[in-house]
């Protein structure tokens, strides 16, 4: 017996719960899609199942070690809050992409990545994209789509 994933009247599924994680990560599974499973005596949101959306272990959790803290230089930068600032981050961190994806655009090489997400967006996905998390690829995937775009010179790969 599998999980499956409803989402505006259109049921999909069967999936391992692995790939409905795989799912929740990539954005195609949204908090509020309905989600049916063993154990589940109705369909529930997405956002109900343990595992499907929870956040990373705090450092220090699980047995994994915390780093240690960071001791800035006498002639550390200061940011308008007085606080030293790591002089090896210039700029805030890049939001994205995940671990797997590329860190910088082949074309500008600026590290304002998206990753290309496609389908008919849900309302939770358009939010997403709203905040310049992913960007929209469009309602259908060829074969040879683009995965990623570059946020600063719109370049795709």
């Amino acid at each position: 017996m599998g999980w499956y994933y409803a989402r505006d009247g259109v049921r999909y599924g069967p999936f391992h719960k692995g790939k409905l994680r795989d799912l929740a990560r990539s954005l195609e599974l949204q908090p509020e899609d309905l989600v049916w499973g063993p154990g589940l005596s109705a369909w529930v949101p997405a956002r109900e199942v343990e595992g499907l959306f929870q956040p990373p272990p705090l450092p220090g959790s699980a047995g994994e070690a915390a780093p240690p803290p960071w001791n800035p230089p006498r002639n550390a930068s200061r940011n308008s809050s007085g606080q030293a600032q790591d002089p090896a981050r210039k700029h805030p961190r890049p939001r994205r992409p995940g671990p797997s994806g590329p860190r910088r655009c082949p074309s500008c090489g600026a590290g304002d990545v998206l990753k290309l997400v496609f389908g008919y967006p849900s309302r939770g996905l358009l939010e997403v994209a709203n905040r310049g998390e992913v960007a929209l690829g469009g309602c259908l995937i060829g074969e040879n789509a683009f995965r990623w775009r570059c946020g600063t010179c719109g370049h795709q790969w």
